[in-house]
């Protein structure tokens, strides 16, 4: 995997001795949910992970590299996008630490990576083998639990994303996963799976502009807000937004 072949002007420093801050952001993690500091220590000492620090904007990984090691942001933004042959970048997701990387790539039969990995901050990211996985799940069902749930969330993050893509305003993209969100949950009160900077991300738009939007629809009587959840006061507007 290039991951591990690429030029050092881009690392700030590697090890093979984790940082005991990186355990401490691990237990933070999805992954690791459930489990204590020393547990994390132990399982990332026996399956031989490696610390890697990187600085801002560089390249982690590129589309199309080998997935061997699983990826675990533990600190700093990354950004997953991929690259057009005319240079134009299309964002994908935004992932702040800690949080894992392509969790269901990693086993796939075609294990690439289907995104570039760029360091919008000072990152660092710990890595472990796929035999190194294979281990901690066998070894702690806790493990393979969180790892199946991410997979699968993944997945349906990627699948709103792409059914959002025909919707060109951030309007139309909100009327249309609010009211297929309603129609799933059989209510037209809310609850959003998403904070407001994953819901960004699903939609391809910054997190501003879209809490703009979200406040102009909530004056237009459209939606109403109570803390974080959304109510659907119109859906007669919300679905005439969809055939503009």
């Amino acid at each position: 995997m290039r991951l591990m072949q690429e030029s050092f002007c881009n690392i700030c420093y590697r090890m093979a001795e984790i940082p005991e801050r990186a355990y401490q952001d691990l237990a933070a993690s999805s992954l690791f949910t459930g489990f204590s500091v020393k547990e994390i220590r132990s399982l990332c000492l026996d399956a031989r992970c490696i610390f890697t620090a990187y600085h801002k904007d560089a390249l982690v990984a590129f589309r199309g590299d080998s997935y061997e090691r699983l990826l675990l942001l533990t600190r700093g933004t990354l950004i997953a996008e991929i690259i057009d042959e005319k240079g134009t970048s299309l964002k994908m997701e935004n992932l702040v630490g800690p949080t894992p990387v392509a969790t269901a790539v990693l086993f796939s039969s075609e294990a690439v990576l289907p995104v570039q990995l760029r360091a919008e901050t000072d990152a660092e990211v710990v890595t472990v083998s796929r035999q190194g996985v294979l281990d901690i799940c066998r070894r702690d069902e806790r493990f393979l639990r969180n790892y199946l749930k991410d997979a699968g969330d993944k997945i349906s993050f990627l699948a709103e994303k792409i059914r959002l893509l025909r919707f060109t305003t951030i309007r139309q993209k909100i009327a249309g996963y609010f009211l297929d969100l309603s129609n799933r949950q059989g209510s037209d009160h809310l609850q959003l799976p998403y904070s407001l900077e994953s819901l960004a991300d699903v939609f391809g738009v910054t997190r501003p502009a879209l809490s703009r939007c979200l406040s102009q629809m909530v004056d237009q009587n459209i939606l109403s807000r109570d803390g974080r959840d959304y109510s659907i006061v119109s859906p007669r507007d919300l679905k005439e937004l969809l055939e503009e």
